[in-house]
């Protein structure tokens, strides 16, 4: 047991997706019309325009958004925000453009206004605004209502309390048209759900009674939404029904079948009369009050059906018939209403955007696929008929803007003649090259002084306005002047490979390297030389920075598998390297990234080997390999957002590229490659041409880091994710409404993921002599199969009604070969408080089926699986067991079984379990974790057990002495193994970090999404890597810092903290305590990495201030001290090495961070 303790740096990779709620108002200026989104802890303020929404800016709060209003106070001539996060801090909001003309979102009034006591409302915080925008309404707590009034002068939002006697409000708005304010409220007792209205004494800080209220609506009434001017009311809407009522007049209610068939979650307001309901089958229904116009009266209430997307939580009507619809369950879109068409006379709604979601997050897998280096992260998110697979990769993403087919292809080449953009594009061919020309429209195009009768090897402008082509038979340079050619070069043999800078050509015949440069009105032959070999590629490198010629070039060879350095003008072998003894270096790129020379050579099994070069002395750093894809690889050099790169064309083509002198790859999210080049035209601005087979596109790449995710559609809500490399698959826990239709028939309202797959079967057996009747509705799991890389649905294996499928597991068990699927089931019976049964079935997937080949009868629902030593492990309720994988002997035919080993109690449920070695982790509902050892006795025994309850949602093994968990008040803490001398303290783990996320954690995962770091030399300040998804659909990383590196961290967080100005003066310790319904802890052991990476926001006052005197210090020796050394060189003060850290060299730091993740 080590004494170290273990600190996290926690940062997430991709911010919360889901949305919580929108608005929609005039906030950035009073033409403008602007669109606010929440997810989480940041919200999106968007501008609408012609061509969509366009982002303004994204800002982060610290606090989890609980509510956001829109407003306007009286004679002002734009919006304000309202703002409360779910640790009740409350701020008003408004936004400025700066001088120079950045826009600004300034806090004008904040306060928190939590009670020391009183009991949170079950049914969520609930904020209004009256339609004067004088006071604010909240109901935070029980019997309690809390009232703020908005004054231009105070800075402060405090608020008073008035008690009411409902105890269970549902919902609650202002009603218009009243000289007080008057508020009606929804509400629950044990006699039904009642309307009530109360008018608000402000001075007299009391409830008065208000103009009317209704008992006993609908017992499925869930919202009630004001009616403005110049009718008034309220409509309330419910299960079956939507009921308009005033006070005065005789209510009015409809019940439509469409809202019957799911539960209404949202409503948006379109105008006075018309509003848009959402409901939890994704179904947009309009509704529409005709109105008596010459009494102000409601005459009846219509509604329209317009069409089904995503499951919406916000929905806010922007202009000209378009709505956005977010989504806490699926994607969320903007749309637009298209007027009724035909007989029917219904509207219709198409998709103009939409807007990945990931949450939530259920479970996730990390896939590393066998010889790549980059790990891809499946997660199972949103629910039911929006529940998908999410491929998240690390990579860059391709937006097409054209795309045309062309024979034979050899080559793609972009020059400009006269302009500054390019404005031709040649496309080189088996036999021949076509010229097209780039102006309005695409048109094919023909130079005279252009050879188009061969092949094109290189064609690109040169210096002095000239253009140079390389043709089979020579070299040509053309003047951008009239065109007419100026040079040229013949060659006495075909040329195969040309490279070529801005006035140095290298051109090879087979074995023959030619050296020529290029001048105004001249291409002059240098220096000609006869490898020993046939050579596959050449490289020249750039001109240098100062504009003198390249003194460096570089080959490589069909036969012996070697790469040369080349002295120009000479041509004199400077150095050589044999790269392989078996496969072919089929390209290489010679370029200076971050002030290193490389050399990067393509191989043909797919690989990609690089070396630094000394540009002096022609001497080789050690060689790294890289397995980036499976086919042959085309480096060529690029130039993108980060600087100059290589692009490597193979199956998996990928951009490398240098940070903070370390070299990274990236994957580029698109189709195998042979040839590209970059295009700058007025078209087609800052694009890349990208070509293989015989396809040729034309688009825009993302920046490189940026997350890439695919969503792969199933209809239902995914559970569970496992991947079992060795049969090339992904298994999948999903589950479903259906109807029944009769005998292993089921009929569904929406596509499925079993519409899809190859074959269908239905698991054997079936606990429940009883099952739905037909026509009745049920839910159905199910065991899909699916292709590791492209997702494909493969196989189905459906489960009977009341056998839930709730956990799964892929390994190999005991010394059986084969690799297997467990999934855990359990028997539901609606009459038991928790199952009593289950099961534990494992398959084998073989031959393109899923092959059951054993069960185990459980007592209880096995909540979790795990392969431990090569036998599966299992929380089954409120147990843990063992079983191993035993050879049998049944009526002469040997079979494999579950045979029950050991046993371990002392738990309320198991849900979690974690292995490492011959230590278990337990997560149990509320008593915490617990560490388990397996004795080679055969038994379990508790080594160390969490004392402080806690709800856990996820738990994860950092390393034999320290484990983390989150828990459903969304924090995360970590504990370690106790060393004391004392028998009785080790049995203790104690609690080293404590932190609120602000989202719930439903799974950890070791892992990473990152691309493979390729400096294996460099020393980051970390140790592996954990990821987390949370409901929100936010994906986090958890890496683990050394004492040392922590304070340094430590220090500069706080510092930060200090720096910044947050959104509603918030601060970042009191965001970041740890914090349940019983207990508060201050922020510890933990490092926040989206606050650290804030750094690079700061402006450079801001950035000094937080440098200023910061000191890092190590013992000399330790790892603190090498890290040091290799960053910022070190003052030596004896046993201890001491630097003051700069703002370039902080910013390095927080660089090499970001990079992490």
């Amino acid at each position: 047991m080590s004494d170290r303790t273990s600190y996290s740096y926690v940062v997430t990779s991709q911010k919360p997706t889901a949305v919580t709620c929108s608005v929609a108002g005039h906030f950035t200026s009073p033409d403008k019309i602007n669109l606010i989104v929440a997810k989480s802890n940041h919200f999106l303020v968007m501008n609408v325009t012609a061509e969509g929404l366009k982002p303004v800016r994204e800002c982060t709060v610290f606090g989890r958004i609980s509510n956001l209003l829109m407003f306007r106070s009286l004679g002002a001539s734009k919006d304000r925000l309202f703002l409360l996060t779910s640790k009740y801090n409350a701020m008003i909001l408004e936004g400025e453009f700066s001088e120079d003309d950045k826009f600004e979102i300034r806090t004008k009034a904040f306060g928190n206004v939590q009670d020391s006591i009183g009991r949170p409302s079950t049914t969520g915080n609930i904020a209004i605004i009256d339609p004067q925008s004088e006071i604010i309404v909240l109901r935070l707590y029980d019997s309690i209502i809390k009232i703020i009034e908005i004054t231009k002068e105070s800075r402060e939002l405090s608020a008073f309390n008035i008690r009411i006697e409902e105890l269970e409000i549902l919902d609650m708005c202002f009603l218009h048209g009243f000289d007080a304010p008057t508020i009606a409220i929804l509400h629950q007792d044990p006699m039904g759900r009642h309307i009530k209205t109360y008018e608000i004494s402000v001075s007299g800080k009391e409830l008065n009674p208000g103009p009317f209220s209704r008992s006993n609506v609908e017992t499925g009434a869930s919202r009630i939404v004001p009616v403005e001017p110049p009718v008034r009311g309220l409509l309330v809407i419910g299960e079956e029904s939507i009921i308009y009522m005033n006070g005065t007049d005789d209510p009015i209610a409809i019940a439509p079948s469409i809202i019957q068939e799911s539960a209404v979650t949202c409503c948006g307001k379109i105008d006075p009369r018309r509003f848009i309901l959402g409901d939890e089958s994704g179904n947009l229904i309009g509704l529409e009050l005709e109105c008596d116009d010459a009494a102000n009266k409601v005459s009846q209430i219509r509604v329209d059906h317009f069409g089904v997307s995503s499951i919406p939580e916000a929905l806010s009507y922007l202009d000209n018939g378009v709505m956005f619809l977010g989504s806490r369950l699926g994607d969320s879109h903007l749309l637009r209403f298209e007027p009724p068409t035909g007989d029917s006379g219904r509207g219709s709604i198409s998709v103009i955007e939409t807007y990945s979601n990931c949450g939530p997050i259920c479970d996730l897998c990390v896939v590393k696929l066998e010889k790549q280096s980059q790990a891809k992260v499946v997660t199972c998110s949103g629910a039911y008929k929006d529940g998908s697979l999410r491929v998240i990769r690390s990579g860059v993403g391709v937006s097409d803007m054209l795309e045309f087919d062309a024979l034979h292809l050899r080559g793609v080449f972009a020059f400009h003649v006269e302009s500054e953009f390019d404005n031709y594009m040649l496309i080189s061919m088996e036999k021949s090259s076509a010229l097209l020309k780039l102006n309005e429209e695409i048109e094919e195009s023909r130079i005279e002084s252009l050879q188009l009768g061969e092949r094109t090897v290189w064609c690109g402008n040169v210096e002095h306005a000239q253009i140079a082509q390389v043709v089979e038979s020579g070299v040509r340079v053309i003047s951008e002047a009239g065109l007419s050619m100026v040079a040229d070069w013949a060659s006495t043999s075909a040329i195969t490979v040309a490279s070529c800078n801005q006035r140095q050509i290298l051109v090879c015949c087979t074995k023959m390297l030619h050296y020529l440069t290029i001048g105004r009105g001249e291409v002059k032959h240098v220096k000609s030389v006869l490898a020993d070999d046939e050579l596959s590629d050449v490289t020249v490198h750039p001109l240098f920075e100062s504009g003198e010629d390249s003194h460096l070039a570089a080959s490589c060879t069909w036969n012996t598998f070697s790469a040369h350095l080349w002295k120009l003008p000479t041509l004199e072998v400077m150095n050589t390297i044999r790269l392989s003894d078996a496969w072919v270096t089929r390209s290489i790129c010679l370029l200076t990234l971050d002030r290193t020379m490389y050399c990067v050579v393509g191989m043909g099994e797919g690989s990609i080997q690089y070396f630094s070069v000394n540009p002096f002395t022609g001497e080789f750093g050690s060689t790294k390999q890289l397995q980036v894809a499976f086919q042959p690889v085309y480096c060529r050099p690029v130039f993108t957002k980060t600087g100059p790169g290589v692009i490597a064309l193979t199956d998996k083509p990928c951009i490398l590229f240098s940070s903070a002198q370390k070299l990274y790859y990236s994957y580029i999210n698109f189709k195998p490659l042979t040839y590209m080049c970059q295009i700058n035209s007025k078209m087609f601005p800052n694009c890349f041409v990208l070509a293989g087979g015989d396809f040729v596109h034309i688009c825009k790449l993302d920046d490189i880091r940026k997350l890439q995710i695919d969503r792969v559609p199933l209809g239902e809500t995914p559970h569970r994710v496992v991947s079992q490399p060795t049969s090339g698959t992904l298994g999948v826990i999903v589950y479903g409404r259906c109807r029944m239709e009769g005998p292993n028939t089921y009929s569904t309202a929406f596509p499925t993921v079993h519409d899809k797959v190859k074959g269908l079967t239905y698991a054997s057996g079936n606990k429940f002599s009883f099952a739905p009747q037909v026509g009745q509705e049920c839910e159905l799991y199910s065991f899909v199969v699916c292709d590791i890389n492209t997702i494909e649905p493969l196989w189905s294996l459906r489960f009977r009604p009341q056998e839930y499928a709730v956990s799964l597991v892929s390994g190999q068990l005991g010394d059986d070969p084969d690799h297997y699927y467990v999934v855990g089931t359990a028997y539901v019976n609606p009459e038991e408080a928790e199952p009593r049964s289950g099961r534990l079935l494992v398959l084998k997937f073989s031959k393109g089926q899923v092959e059951e080949v054993a069960e185990k009868e459980v007592k209880g629902a096995p909540f979790c699986l795990r392969v431990f030593n090569k036998k599966l492990l299992a929380g089954i309720n409120n147990t843990v067991k063992l079983f191993e994988w035993a050879q049998v002997n049944s009526e002469g035919l040997f079979k494999r079984e579950l045979r029950p080993e050991c046993t371990y109690h002392s738990n309320v449920m198991v849900l979690y379990l974690k292995t490492r070695n011959d230590f278990v982790l337990v997560g149990d509902l509320m008593r915490s974790i617990a560490l388990l050892a397996y004795r080679d006795t055969g038994i379990f025994e508790e080594v160390a057990r969490d004392f402080n309850p806690k709800w856990m949602t996820a738990v994860e093994i950092i390393d034999d002495d320290h484990f983390i968990g989150a828990e459903n008040s969304f924090n995360l803490f970590t504990c370690k193994r106790n060393s004391g001398s004392v028998e009785e303290d080790r049995l203790y783990l104690t609690e080293t970090g404590m932190m609120h996320l602000g989202d719930f954690v439903n799974v950890f995962e070791h892992g990473s999404l990152v691309e493979f770091q390729m400096d294996k030399e460099s020393l980051l300040p970390t140790e592996g890597s954990i990821l987390f998804g949370t409901a929100m659909g936010a994906i986090g990383m958890i890496t683990q810092l050394t004492p040392e590196r922590f304070q340094c961290l430590d220090e500069l967080q706080r510092r930060i903290a200090k720096a910044i100005t947050s959104i509603g003066k918030i601060e970042h310790g009191a965001y970041r305590n740890y914090a349940t319904e019983r207990r508060t802890e201050p922020f510890r052991g933990f490092v926040d990495g989206d606050l650290i990476e804030m750094f690079l926001e700061l402006d450079e006052e801001q950035k000094k201030q937080v440098a200023r005197d910061f000191q890092v210090g190590a013992s000399t020796g330790s790892a603190m001290a090498e890290w040091l050394q290799l960053w910022v060189g070190t003052d030596d003060k004896g046993d201890a090495i001491m630097k003051t850290l700069s703002v370039d060299e902080l910013t390095r730091l927080v660089e090499e961070l970001s990079r992490m993740h």
